[in-house]
């Protein structure tokens, strides 16, 4: 028995005597909390076609804090780290869409009503929104792997750019790239128009001296004009007339320079210039994804510079509007002119030998026009054109020129130059685009 009970304790004292005992299991570590990574901060390069004036970077600064806002048109190298592309066109009136291209080919569009007088304000509030929900992962993109437009001043000054899937859209001289600068950069864009007027019409004498009213000349002109972006225009233009009665001829020469507003059906004015670059942007990114994989097919096949070059075309400026479009044009201005009379003139008051001062005065003239053809960088249009004028002799007694001749019975009028007149005609001008960055 007691045998026994001794081999009962010794086998409790194995359970609990030091170095005989079961080693407890290690305790697993506890799971670490996880952490949410920290959203991407974006900066934001502002599309070459916005203008800083219209006030929506100032606008996005309020919004955005202390996120870098560059401008397209100023910005020598991509930014250090990712950003968006902003982009905003007008689809109708009071109502834009907004266009966000993430660094890594990301597309984001949202179309707001937004009104002229707070545009700049309700695009400001959408970026940020939009911008807000793209970093917190709350927006989906409307597409992928769209090529993000080049920087203008990086286009121009010839430096290698990256599209997004990696390849070189182009390079400064001597890199080996294909691609001249002038292609690879932003769009070149129409910012403003020169254009050549040639016309020719009939004038009118109206008002005093009434019985010498009717066709006081017929004759034509030629000028030139620009017009501005945003739908200012600008001309000087030169015209002669001559008008013959009773053997005695009439010669007139006028200039004039002159300012207004031209205005053009359809895509008119910033909403159409902001139209036709976003048109060409879009062919743009096509373009460019074209030629990064035909580079990368040569590069496989032959190292070194190519030879190859492309179109010239990728130079072409961009239309705000084809033809058949219709244009306004209303212009007002001061005119000189020089009158040459061929017989020999006596003052009606002590009959001395006389010449006719220059006419001083203005007009305002109304010009009609449609576009009949765009040939490349250019285009033409024809026209009528209705111009008020009046002008009086730059000498006392201040008033119309009226030539008379006397006969037996007393002096009749035979022509008039100045007071009140009217000028109709045809005309066609011929514009051409000058070319700026700002894609």
């Amino acid at each position: 028995m007691a045998a026994v009970l001794g081999l009962v304790l010794a086998t409790l004292g194995l359970g609990s005597s030091p170095g005989h005992g079961v080693e407890a299991a290690e305790q697993a570590p506890a799971p670490e909390p996880a952490v949410a990574p920290e959203p991407v901060r974006y900066g934001v390069v502002l599309d070459g076609a916005i203008e800083p004036s219209e006030g929506l970077p100032d606008e996005l600064a309020l919004r955005l804090g202390d996120r870098s806002i560059d401008s397209a048109r100023t910005l020598a190298t991509e930014p250090d780290g990712p950003y968006v592309w902003v982009a905003v066109d007008e689809v109708r009136a009071g109502a834009v869409e907004i266009r966000l291209i993430v660094s890594d080919g990301r597309l984001y569009t949202r179309t707001t009503e937004a009104p002229a007088e707070q545009g700049s304000r309700v695009v400001a509030g959408a970026v940020a929104n939009m911008l807000d929900a793209i970093e917190n992962n709350r927006l989906a993109p409307q597409q992928t792997g769209v090529a993000v437009p080049v920087p203008v001043a990086q286009a121009e000054a010839g430096g290698e750019t990256t599209a997004p899937d990696g390849a070189s859209t182009g390079t400064g001289e001597g890199s080996g790239g294909d691609v001249p600068p002038a292609a690879a950069g932003a769009v070149a864009v129409p910012r403003a128009w020169v254009g050549v007027v040639a016309g020719g019409g009939a004038t009118f004498g109206l008002g005093p001296p009434t019985e010498s009213a009717g066709v006081t000349g017929l004759g034509g002109g030629l000028g030139v004009q620009a017009v501005l972006e945003r739908g200012v225009v600008v001309g000087l233009s030169g015209r002669g007339s001559g008008w013959r009665s009773e053997g005695v001829s009439l010669t007139r020469v006028r200039v004039a320079a002159v300012a207004g507003y031209a205005w053009r059906s359809g895509r008119s004015g910033r909403a159409g210039e902001r139209a036709g670059r976003a048109e060409e942007r879009a062919g743009r990114a096509e373009e460019r994804a074209g030629r990064a994989e035909e580079r990368a097919g040569r590069a496989e096949e032959r190292p070194g510079r190519s030879d190859e070059r492309p179109g010239r075309e990728d130079e072409r400026p961009g239309r705000a509007d084809g033809p058949g479009r219709f244009e306004l044009l209303v212009a007002a201005g001061p005119t000189v002119e020089f009158i040459r009379v061929g017989a020999e003139l006596l003052s009606a008051d002590d009959r001395s030998r006389s010449r006719i001062a220059p006419l001083l005065g203005g007009c305002v003239l109304v010009r009609p026009m449609v576009t009949v053809a765009e040939p490349r960088g250019a285009r033409v249009g024809v026209g009528v054109e209705v111009e008020a004028a009046a002008s009086v002799e730059a000498r006392a007694p201040a008033g119309a020129v009226q030539l008379e001749r006397e006969t037996a019975g007393g002096s009749r009028p035979i022509a008039r130059a100045g007071g009140f007149e009217l000028e109709t005609g045809v005309v066609v001008e011929v514009r051409f685009g000058l070319r700026q960055r700002g894609g």
